[in-house]
């Protein structure tokens, strides 16, 4: 299963991080699938809502021929929808989510896919200026939103160390 905010203000990060899950799946399902048996994702949009994500995590949480469930970008949203899945022994990977305390709240059961904000930031300099020979960039950036703001601080600092120009 999938949870992924589709709509709202966490969309940003959650609809390229879908796109990414439909290309590995079509890349496994190309490779014969698991065990012989194609992959299929069942998706869920949580409009980022968190009472819209704790039904869902309890719709997940009670569909038997789901096991793990994956996504979504936020801590907040994470809190929402986890809980029920994970009282019931199923596996949450977040794709996105980098705080660890939220790790701590739910020791069993949830695993992280992503690097910190601080390496994603680097990185993403690193290939804008080394890959791309990008000289100068703009970074437009959702202040409020913790992630994304810690994502333009990091990656300007790296940018600015290799040489590059911000405007």
């Amino acid at each position: 299963g999938a949870i992924y905010n589709l709509a709202g203000p966490h969309a940003s990060t959650d609809i390229p991080s879908l796109q990414g899950a439909k290309l590995a799946l079509r890349a496994i399902n190309y490779r014969g699938g698991v065990l012989g048996e194609p992959l299929k994702i069942v998706a869920k949009n949580g409009f980022s809502c968190e009472k819209k994500l704790d039904a869902i995590g309890e719709w997940f949480s009670y569909k038997d021929a789901i096991p793990l469930v994956f996504g979504l970008s936020h801590s907040d949203m994470l809190l929402a929808a986890a809980p029920r899945i994970l009282e019931r022994k199923k596996i949450f990977v977040s794709s996105g989510v980098r705080d660890e305390n939220v790790l701590k709240t739910f020791p069993r059961g949830l695993f992280f896919t992503s690097f910190s904000a601080q390496r994603q930031g680097q990185s993403l300099a690193m290939f804008a200026k080394r890959r791309l020979n990008a000289q100068t960039v703009l970074i437009i950036s959702k202040a409020n939103l913790k992630e994304s703001f810690q994502l333009a601080e990091h990656f300007s600092k790296k940018f600015s160390h290799l040489g590059g120009t911000l405007l």
